[in-house]
């Protein structure tokens, strides 16, 4: 079950280690997202470190230097009403003094599509499982596709 401003990406196999180490690697999608990137979905910036917890990696906002609030990505068993039990991806939000939930969606969205585009994990997820919002997924898949560029031509990550 889950609780108030979580969200879950459900799968119908799961590779535990195989998710897990994706996980480890994901908050490196954001590396080069600045001003610019966040702007485009209305959003300011946001400052995040990022640590790996059990089962998943956990982001810690910041607000100047201070923590202020995190949000935990975990593999865990999601208890079904009709059927075997499942495994879920789920993000699990501590909240600080500023409000995320809105970069959360896109975080969620930039998750899903990550887990769409690996081909061994896209089979495994449930086939009911809601796919991400294609106007997020268009803006995210531009804003990858500069940041790629702006990697190969400037180095600069």
């Amino acid at each position: 079950m889950l609780n108030v401003g979580e969200q879950c990406i459900r799968f119908t196999e799961l590779d535990t280690n195989r998710i897990e180490r994706f996980l480890a690697s994901f908050p490196g999608s954001f590396q080069g997202w600045r001003e610019s990137e966040w702007g485009k979905f209305g959003l300011a910036p946001i400052s995040f470190t990022y640590r790996s917890i059990p089962g998943g990696v956990r982001l810690i906002y910041f607000a100047g230097r201070e923590p202020d609030g995190s949000l935990d990505i975990i593999v865990e068993a999601q208890r079904t009403i009709f059927g075997p039990p499942s495994s879920a991806v789920v993000l699990r939000p501590k909240r600080g003094l500023k409000r995320r939930e809105r970069h959360e969606k896109v975080i969620f969205t930039r998750l899903q599509i990550g887990f769409m585009a690996n081909r061994g994990l896209a089979s495994e997820l449930a086939s009911r499982q809601a796919g991400p919002s294609r106007t997020i997924a268009k803006t995210i898949s531009r804003i990858d596709s500069a940041c790629a560029y702006d990697k190969w031509v400037t180095k600069r990550y």
